[in-house]
């Protein structure tokens, strides 16, 4: 895919006597090599509102990103999974599982963060059931997860990600999982954009989450990202 015409002058600047002075051809073509992965991940208004310091996101799109998600698992214990926001912060998790049927896990969100040194998402399920099996959904309602998993088996978490249980306590681990994708590898004129990339917060809300985040790049680097994804 070719480099926006745009992205050009961001990147090529302090031209005096027909030399570039900071940025090289070289890395144009690199450049050029990664658009693809960046318009992948972040569109323009995306990027926009991480500048802002803001992002929402709706449900559906969380969902299409599960659903896609699954698509690529194996073998499939889970064979469909959805997540609905609420306003009063709590997130209502419905996992489709080929043992136990629909499970659906109420959950309050007490820490959600990303920086370059650690990915972490910590909650407190509030209510759970086991839709399709009434006499061992209310059992499984009065037990911790903790304890349904040293009974019935440990989580099997995608490649990357460390799911550690405490109680009702979920903290999840997906550090390893973003730096192994393609954009955790990506590296624009010597810096990589998920270094960059700090969430303080995940806040739910009706139909959809807030992220409160901020991209620690140079000015000129965000513009230039900018004109690439517009």
């Amino acid at each position: 895919m070719d480099m926006p015409v745009m992205a050009v002058p961001a990147i090529i600047e302090n031209v005096s006597d027909t030399r570039i002075n900071f940025f090289s051809f070289d890395k144009i073509a690199d450049l050029g090599k990664v658009t693809p992965i960046i318009k992948e991940t972040w569109d323009a208004q995306t990027l926009s509102n991480i500048r802002q310091g803001k992002v929402i996101v709706p449900d559906d799109v969380i969902n299409k990103s599960l659903t896609m998600f699954l698509e690529s698992e194996q073998p499939k214990q889970v064979t469909a999974l959805t997540v609905q926001s609420f306003e009063d912060q709590r997130l209502k998790i419905t996992a489709n599982t080929k043992k136990n049927g629909r499970v659906v896990l109420v959950c309050k969100v007490e820490q959600f963060e990303h920086d370059k040194n650690h990915s972490v998402m910590k909650m407190k399920v509030v209510d759970k059931k086991l839709l399709d099996e009434p006499v061992l959904s209310w059992i499984f309602s009065k037990v911790s997860l903790a304890m349904v998993s040293k009974v019935a088996g440990h989580i099997n978490a995608p490649e990357g990600v460390e799911v550690k249980l405490r109680g009702n306590e979920v903290t999840v681990d997906f550090h390893k999982a973003l730096y192994d994708s393609q954009f955790g590898k990506l590296e624009i004129l010597g810096y990589k954009p998920l270094d960059a990339l700090v969430i303080h917060s995940l806040t739910p809300q009706k139909d959809s989450v807030e992220l409160s985040a901020d991209l620690d790049l140079p000015e000129r680097v965000k513009n230039m990202l900018q004109n690439v994804v517009e």
